[in-house]
C-alpha cells in the first residue's frame, strides 16, 4: 500500500520551503459570504461554532459572532461535520468519497482523505484527537488524522454505513448499517469483535454511553435496542414508537434515554427500566432532531412543521416554549453554556434563539442555492446579491463581506438584481411574476411594479436611474422609476425574450427567440428598428451607446454587427463554434467581445468584424464576458469554476480567480477595476481584489492556486486538477529521499495516471509544477 508519509522536521524544513515559492503566487479572496442552511455543529468548548450548507461550511467565533473560515469543499456535498475535542480541527464528510479536515482557527486544509468505496456518511475524532474514523458505503476507515495513514478498513457490513463513534476511550468503534446490524471493531488489533443482532430494519444511529459500557441503537423497525458492550447481549428493547427512529442518544449521565423519528413524537426512556418516562407530543410532521441539555432536565425538539418546542422533563413533562420559523428546521443544539439555542434552518439562515423565552437573538445569514445574480454600487461601498431559488436577496458590505440586511417579499425565484446608479435603491425581478424596488436605507420596500403575465427574467436602469425596463416572455415594459407607474407596454417579439438591456438615448435593444432583436424608443414605447437577418433564435444581443452600432448572436454561433441607426447589416460570420453565451462592446463601441458553449472568448472589431484576438484558458463553457470599466482588461467567467482576467491590448491571461472549481453564475466589477465580486451556482458570493500593477507580472504569475494531491492506488500514481501552463503541459516529478530524480511524467490534461511499478518500497517527493508554481508532497511507498 502507498500512504502519504511525514517526517517530523525533514517535512517541516522541505515544506517550509516549497510553502514561500506556493503563497507568492496564490491568490485568496477577500472573503466570501457564510456557508449556512443544512446543520450547525458546536466544539466542546464553546468558543466556535461551525455553519453547514450543502457545498461548504463556514466558522464563527462564538463570542463576536464573526467569521474566522469558510471551508470551501471544492467538491460535492457535505454530509457531516465534527470537532475534534480541543476545537482546534474539524473534519467535514463529502459525498464526493472525500473528508477533509481543517484548521478551525485559519480554515486551512490540513488534510484530504479519501474513500475507495464511495461516499462518506459520517466521521468522527476519537477523544484525544489522533484518530479518525470514515463511514462509507459498506466499510469503516480509520485514519491516522495527523499523518492522513489509513490504519484499517473495517470490512463486514453488506451495505451502507450510516453513522460511527468511538467508545469514550478510543479502544473501539461502532458502526450502525442499513444491513440491520451494528458491529463493534477494534482500534488496536482492527479486528471485528462482535456483531449486534436484533434489528429487523436499517440500523439509523448507534452511540457509546459515557462510560462505554452500554451502546444504544435507533432502527428503521421503530424500535431502539440497549447492548452490553463487553458481552454484546441486547439488554432492554424501547417499543413504542409507530414510525421509523431517526436516532437515539443517552444523557450526559447515561440514565435516559431521547429517541424521536417519523411518528411525529420525541420518547424519553429510563434507561435500567426501559419504561417509557415521556412522550413528547407537540409537532405535527416528522422530528428531525433532538437534545438533551448538559443538566440532563430540559430537552429540544425539531420538526419538518417548521417549530422547534423545548421541554421541561421534571416531574411533569411541559413545553417551555414553542418557535415556528419561516422553514423546517434541518438541526438545533444547546450552546455549551446552556444561554442559547442555535437552529439551522431550511431557508438558509441560522437564528441565535435565548434558551429561557425563545426570543431571537440574531440571525446568521447566507444564501443556500446558486447566485442568479451580483451587482456592486456605484460608489462601490455595498453588494447586493440574488440567491435565486431561496428567494432571497441579500445586502453585504463591499470592504469585508459584513451581512448587512435581507429584503423579504418575493416568492419565488430571484432572476436579477441591480443598484440605482445614486446607490440608494435595489431593483428585483422574479418568477413570482413582480418587479420590486427597495430602499438600501432601510430595506424598506417602496413599491411594487405588478401587470406581469408570467415570471420576470430582468430588469434593469437606464443610465440616469429615471425608467426601468422589464422583460417576460415576448413583452418588455417601460416604468417610471421614481413612482412604479407603468409607461409603456412593447410588443412585436413572437418568442420569448432572451436578453434585454440599454442603449444609446434611452433606447433599449431586446433580442428574442424569434431570431430577431428590435430596438425600442424608451419615451415613446415606439420600435425603432427590427434587426432580422438569423436564421436561428437569437441568444444575446449588444448595443454601444457611442458608435451606434448593434451586435446580435445566435444558438448556431453566428454574430451580426449592424448599423444601428438604419438597420443595415455590416457583416455576418461564424464567431464561435457553438451557441454564443455573451456578447459586450467596450466603451467607444470598437471592440465586440464574444463568448462560446466552445470554451473560448474572442474579441472582434465592430466596424469590420476582423477577429483580433482569441482567449485560450477555460475548460468548459464561457458563460459570460465584459470589458471593465477602467477599459483596461476584459473579464471571463466559465463553468471550469474560474473567473479571468485578460489585458485588453495583448490578451494575455493575467490572473485567474479560482473558485474552487465550482462553476460561475455571475460576476461584477466596481467602477475603478480594484474588485471583482463573484456568485457562483453554490450559493456563494466572493470577493477579490485586482492588484494595481498587473502590466508588470508576467502571464499567469498570479495565476490560480494549483491544486494538486497523489493518491495511490496499487502501482498506479494519480495526479488530480492540476492547472496546465500555456502549453498545455504541468510536469510531475518524483525524487527519493536523496534527491535523485526517478521518475518524471508530463500532464497534458488535467488528470493522468502514471505507471510506477517500477520503483521500490521507501520515501518519495513528488514536486508539481504548473504555471511557475511548485507543489510538493512525501508518498511512503511500501
Amino acid at each position: 500500500m502507498y500512504k502519504i508519509f511525514s517526517i517530523k522536521y525533514f517535512v517541516f524544513f522541505y515544506f517550509a520551503c516549497t510553502y514561500i515559492v506556493h503563497t507568492q503566487t496564490m491568490r485568496e479572496p477577500l472573503w466570501v459570504t457564510p456557508y449556512i442552511g443544512r446543520g450547525i455543529e458546536y466544539s466542546s468548548d464553546g468558543t466556535v461554532f461551525c455553519t453547514i450548507s450543502a457545498y461548504g461550511a463556514t466558522i464563527w467565533d462564538a463570542q463576536t459572532l464573526t467569521v474566522r473560515a469558510h471551508l470551501a469543499t471544492q467538491r460535492q456535498d457535505i454530509s457531516k461535520v465534527k470537532f475534534n475535542h480541543d476545537g482546534n480541527r474539524i473534519v467535514t464528510a463529502n459525498y464526493d468519497s472525500t473528508a477533509i479536515i481543517w484548521n478551525t482557527t485559519t480554515g486551512i486544509q490540513e488534510l484530504i482523505l479519501r474513500s475507495a468505496v464511495g461516499r462518506i456518511y459520517d466521521a468522527a475524532f476519537s477523544k484525544d484527537g489522533k484518530r479518525i474514523v470514515l463511514a462509507t458505503q459498506n466499510q469503516a476507515l480509520l485514519f491516522d488524522a495527523f499523518s492522513g495513514t489509513l490504519l484499517a478498513q473495517y470490512v463486514g457490513h453488506s451495505h451502507n454505513i450510516n453513522s460511527v463513534t468511538f467508545n469514550p476511550q478510543g479502544t473501539e468503534i461502532i458502526t450502525g448499517s442499513d444491513d440491520n446490524t451494528a458491529k463493534i471493531w477494534s482500534t488496536v488489533n482492527y479486528q471485528l469483535i462482535r456483531t449486534l443482532k436484533g434489528h429487523t430494519g436499517k440500523v439509523r444511529y448507534a452511540e457509546f454511553d459515557g462510560t462505554g459500557a452500554t451502546i444504544v441503537t435507533a432502527g428503521y423497525d421503530s424500535a431502539a435496542i440497549v447492548w452490553n458492550a463487553t458481552q454484546g447481549n441486547s439488554l432492554l428493547t424501547l417499543k413504542g414508537h409507530s414510525k421509523e427512529l431517526l436516532a437515539a442518544k443517552f444523557n450526559s449521565e447515561g440514565t435516559q434515554i431521547l429517541t424521536w423519528g417519523y411518528d411525529n413524537t420525541a420518547r424519553i426512556w429510563d434507561r435500567q427500566s426501559g419504561k417509557n418516562i415521556a412522550v413528547l407530543r407537540g409537532h405535527q410532521d416528522i422530528v428531525w432532531h433532538a437534545a438533551f441539555n448538559n443538566a440532563g432536565d430540559k430537552v429540544m425538539t425539531t420538526s419538518n412543521d417548521k417549530s422547534l418546542i423545548l421541554w421541561n422533563i421534571g416531574n411533569q413533562v411541559t413545553q417551555l416554549w414553542k418557535k415556528v420559523c419561516r422553514e423546517s428546521v434541518a438541526e438545533a443544539i444547546f450552546s455549551p453554556d446552556e444561554k442559547y439555542i442555535l437552529t439551522a434552518c431550511n431557508d438558509g439562515t441560522t437564528e441565535i434563539l435565548n434558551a429561557q423565552s425563545g426570543a431571537n437573538i440574531t440571525t446568521l445569514q447566507g444564501h443556500t442555492y446558486s447566485i442568479l445574480a451580483v451587482d456592486i454600487s456605484t460608489k462601490g461601498n455595498r453588494v447586493v446579491t440574488a440567491g435565486g431559488e431561496d428567494y432571497s436577496v441579500k445586502l453585504w458590505r463591499a470592504s469585508d463581506g459584513a451581512f448587512l440586511t435581507s429584503y423579504q417579499g418575493h416568492s419565488s425565484r430571484v432572476n436579477h438584481v441591480s443598484f440605482h446608479p445614486s446607490g440608494e435603491y435595489i431593483l428585483t425581478a422574479s418568477d413570482d411574476k413582480t418587479v420590486k424596488v427597495w430602499s438600501t436605507e432601510n430595506a424598506k420596500l417602496l413599491f411594487t411594479l405588478e401587470g406581469h403575465n408570467d415570471g420576470v427574467r430582468a430588469a434593469h436602469y437606464n443610465s440616469n436611474g429615471s425608467r426601468i425596463v422589464s422583460a417576460y416572455n415576448k413583452v418588455l415594459q417601460v416604468w417610471d422609476a421614481s413612482t412604479g407607474s407603468l409607461q409603456h407596454t412593447l410588443l412585436g417579439h413572437e418568442r420569448d425574450i432572451q436578453t434585454v438591456s440599454w442603449g444609446a438615448d434611452d433606447h433599449i435593444i431586446s433580442a428574442s427567440a424569434d431570431g430577431s432583436a428590435k430596438i425600442w424608443d424608451a419615451a415613446t414605447g415606439k420600435n425603432l428598428t427590427t434587426l432580422k437577418g438569423h436564421d436561428e433564435a437569437l441568444t444575446c444581443a449588444a448595443y454601444s451607446n457611442i458608435s451606434h452600432r448593434a451586435a446580435t448572436g445566435d444558438r448556431d454561433g453566428k454574430v451580426i454587427l449592424w448599423d444601428a441607426g438604419t438597420a443595415k447589416e455590416i457583416i455576418k460570420f461564424q464567431a464561435h463554434q457553438y451557441r454564443i453565451e455573451s456578447m459586450d462592446f467596450n466603451s467607444d463601441g470598437t471592440r465586440l467581445v464574444t463568448t462560446g458553449s466552445d470554451k473560448l472568448s474572442r474579441v472582434w472589431d465592430s466596424g469590420t468584424g476582423e477577429l483580433l484576438m482569441t482567449l485560450t484558458g477555460h475548460t468548459a463553457k464561457v458563460t459570460m464576458a465584459f470589458f471593465t470599466p477602467n477599459e483596461k482588461y476584459i473579464v471571463t467567467m466559465s463553468d471550469d469554476g474560474t473567473v479571468k482576467l485578460w489585458d485588453m491590448i495583448s490578451g494575455k491571461n493575467i490572473l485567474t480567480f479560482d473558485n474552487h472549481h465550482i462553476a460561475v453564475r455571475t460576476a461584477q466589477c466596481n467602477l475603478d477595476a480594484t474588485r471583482l465580486c463573484i456568485g457562483s451556482y453554490r450559493g456563494s458570493v466572493s470577493m477579490w481584489d485586482i492588484p494595481d500593477n498587473l502590466s508588470s507580472l508576467n502571464d499567469q504569475q498570479l495565476s490560480s492556486q494549483t491544486f494538486c494531491s497523489l493518491n495511490v492506488d496499487n502501482t498506479q500514481l494519480t495526479i488530480e486538477n492540476i492547472y496546465p501552463d500555456e502549453t498545455g503541459n504541468a510536469t510531475c516529478t518524483l525524487y527519493s529521499i536523496l534527491g535523485e530524480k526517478v521518475f518524471q511524467t508530463i500532464c497534458t490534461s488535467r488528470s493522468t495516471i502514471a505507471d510506477i511499478s517500477s520503483l521500490c518500497r521507501g520515501i518519495y517527493i513528488a514536486e508539481l509544477v504548473s504555471c511557475n508554481k511548485k507543489m510538493t508532497q512525501l508518498l511512503l511507498l511500501e
